[in-house]
């Protein structure tokens, strides 16, 4: 999936996003991801932009890009990064 095949929410699904931010997400942004992993942010976006396996957002939401847990755990652990955090 590209970053463009991602769906792009309607103004309820940020709305719904927002809820469920509250009671821990299944979805998080890449400084979170950065930051459950113990790597800088830019490390992210070189990482993001270097390797053509490196997960595609799950959802938009305006110009934010939202990121599977489930999927950024089992990338994080393909990259041997601990996935306590996530």
């Amino acid at each position: 999936m590209t970053t463009t095949d991602a769906p792009i929410a309607t103004e309820a699904t940020i709305k719904a996003y927002a809820a469920a931010e509250k009671a821990g997400s299944r979805y998080m942004q890449l400084g979170q991801f950065a930051d459950a992993i113990g790597v800088s942010r830019p490390t992210i976006s070189n990482w993001r932009a270097r390797y053509d396996d490196f997960p595609a957002p799950a959802l938009i939401c305006g110009t934010v890009e939202l990121f599977s847990r489930a999927t950024m755990r089992k990338y994080a652990a393909s990259l041997n990064y601990s996935v306590d955090g996530i």
